[in-house]
């Protein structure tokens, strides 16, 4: 029994070596060896030995009877009884343990980051569930392309292929018929899961060899389709969710969300890195939208957007953050004044007809400006700002002098307006003397601020 605990029916005598050595055994086999699925009947020709009530309430037996009472139509229905309620058993406690592995597989599926970690999972709970199979495939249509993504078994060699070079007619067959008629496609010695959508397209697991196949296999296969279907659509909406949160939908950038994030992720891992952020402004875009229509600014960012991504290639990083702004995050070697207008030099075709842009930009080292990548972009937004008042046209460098003097007058503005509702400012009056006769002609009304504290900020300030 320790070797082969795989037994459905024991038929068992009570007096033996002892007088209770086979109540010994029953003891010792459900408790010392936890057997508890073998079905035990019991056989005594002394009746008296052990009475059959007490022997029925007191351990874990399925029959108790004289041998005297043995025949064979007794002994048929006996064991063709236990037999039943073994399978029975068997079949519960399996369809308990391939429920929860499947529950288990659900909560994993749907911890998925992305399609690729998806496929991968999908795949090797599906090998759990099909009973260590000779052979399996999973297909992807990509395209009105069948491709094999994952291969074991016999069909090892074929990951990496299209569905029509793999060797196994049958399998192909079985395949394509489960995949064009979007339904599981079950045959005694295969399994052809269904787990795409019309959202994510055509996918097939293909499981050739279950030995073990039976009622609860099947369904338990169905079930886990069905919780693959599902995972599968809620990891293709939280991507394309992502993908509108970090990306730009006109020109296929990233967006603000995503600078914001690669450039918090680049100064938390080194705060003194060589990088720079360059954000630049097609100057005269407003005018040229409302001139020729959104239609052909739509176009015009476009093509400034793939002008810039063919000369600025990884290891920099090309966003689109505003209606007319783009930004260069990358090593100072890779972001020169001198590169950034360059994309710019030669007119763009726009709708057939060239049209020349001009670039305002301000470009910063992440050394010199804020922590997080929300606080560097306003620092070189502030510089940008004062660029195309004074210097459009033109790439300036980061000064910490005008970010700063730029804070100082949003401060004092927001303090101002404040101080309005607190009555911080008073008039105060200069008499004008006439120096003939040293008379007062006149007042020249000032406006003082004091504030609350008592301090008095200069007009000049404000």
């Amino acid at each position: 029994m320790r070797e082969q605990p795989d037994v459905a029916v024991i038929l068992l005598d009570v007096v033996m070596e002892t007088p209770n050595a086979g109540l010994d055994l029953v003891a010792f086999i459900r408790q010392e060896l936890g057997l508890e699925d073998v079905r035990i009947v019991l056989r005594t020709g002394e009746p008296n030995q052990a009475p059959e009530m007490a022997v029925i309430r007191d351990y874990d037996i399925n029959d108790y009877k004289l041998k005297s009472e043995v025949t064979q139509k007794n002994l048929y229905a006996c064991l063709t009884a236990a037999l039943r309620c073994y399978e029975q058993i068997k079949t519960i406690k399996e369809g308990k343990e391939a429920l929860n592995s499947v529950l288990a597989m659900g909560r994993t599926l749907l911890s998925c980051a992305n399609e690729t970690e998806f496929h991968d999972i999908v795949f090797d709970n599906a090998l759990k569930l099909g009973h260590s199979p000779a052979g399996a495939m999973l297909v992807v249509d990509e395209n009105n392309e069948r491709e094999v993504t994952h291969a074991s078994g016999s069909f090892e060699n074929n990951a990496g292929l299209l569905l029509d070079s793999v060797n196994d007619e049958a399998a192909k067959a079985h395949i394509n018929r489960c995949m064009t008629s979007q339904r599981n496609a079950m045959t005694e010695d295969a399994f052809a899961l269904y787990l795409g959508s019309e959202t994510r397209g055509a996918r097939c697991c293909y499981i050739h060899g279950d030995k073990q196949r039976n009622e609860v296999t099947e369904g338990m296969m169905a079930v886990f389709a069905r919780n693959c279907i599902i995972s599968g659509d809620n990891i293709f909406f939280v991507e394309r969710l992502k993908n509108h949160a970090y990306c730009d939908a006109l020109t296929g950038l990233p967006n603000r969300n995503a600078l914001e994030q690669a450039i918090t992720e680049m100064q938390s891992a080194n705060p003194n890195n060589k990088q720079v952020l360059a954000i630049i402004d097609i100057d005269g875009f407003a005018e040229l939208n409302v001139a020729l229509g959104q239609s052909y600014g739509d176009l015009l960012l476009q093509v400034a957007a793939d002008r810039l991504k063919n000369r600025f290639r990884a290891p920099c990083f090309l966003a689109r953050i505003s209606s007319n702004g783009f930004a260069l995050l990358g090593p100072e070697t890779h972001i020169t004044p001198e590169y950034i207008v360059t994309p710019f030099s030669d007119p763009f075709e726009i709708a057939g007809e060239p049209q020349l842009l001009g670039v305002t930009s301000a470009i910063a080292p992440l050394s010199e400006v804020g922590a997080t990548g929300g606080d560097v972009i306003k620092d070189v937004s502030i510089v940008l700002k004062q660029a195309k008042k004074h210097h459009r046209g033109h790439v300036v460098r980061f000064d910490r002098a005008v970010v700063d003097g730029a804070r100082n007058r949003l401060d004092i503005l927001k303090r101002l307006r404040e101080a309005f509702d607190q009555q911080e400012l008073f008039l105060v009056f200069q008499p004008k003397l006439s120096l003939q006769s040293g008379r007062i002609v006149g007042l020249e009304a000032l406006l003082r601020w004091r504030t609350k504290q008592g301090e008095f900020i200069s007009p000049a300030d404000f």
